[in-house]
Order: structure tokens, then C-alpha cells, then sequence
């Protein structure tokens, strides 16, 4: 799957660290969650990872929640 510029959404076990264009994905699909209070803009949260990357887990759009 890529993004609308072509850039793949899941660049698998190549990068641990999440690509700044699956950030961006991840901003706007979670744009709507957010901690009870919390009234940062999305852009000053961080991605994290749903299983680590360092337990197997890919760097993917599927494996990542903004938050």
C-alpha cells in the first residue's frame, strides 16, 4: 500500500525508526484520538509502535498509533 506520493506504508524491518510519511498517515488517520485533556496539536505527538520493532514487528502503518 502507498501513500498518495507513492511511498510505501510499510517499509518492513529496514528502518526502526518510523519514516516521517507514515507519521504523517498515522497523524491523520488518529487525528481524532487524543488522552482525555489533552489539547497538543497533532503535530507535536509522537507515533508508537503496537508490537515494538524490536520484538519482530514491522515499521508499518498497521503497527503504528499516533498518540
Amino acid at each position: 500500500m502507498l501513500d498518495p506520493q507513492g511511498l510505501p506504508l510499510d517499509v518492513g524491518r529496514t528502518q526502526r525508526i518510523v519514516p516521517p510519511h507514515i507519521h504523517r498517515a498515522a497523524e491523520l488517520r488518529d487525528a481524532d484520538y487524543v488522552f482525555a485533556g489533552c489539547e497538543a496539536p497533532t503535530w507535536f505527538c509522537d507515533v508508537h509502535y503496537l508490537i515494538h520493532w524490536a520484538q519482530g514487528a514491522p515499521a508499518s502503518l498497521g503497527n503504528v498509533r499516533h498518540t
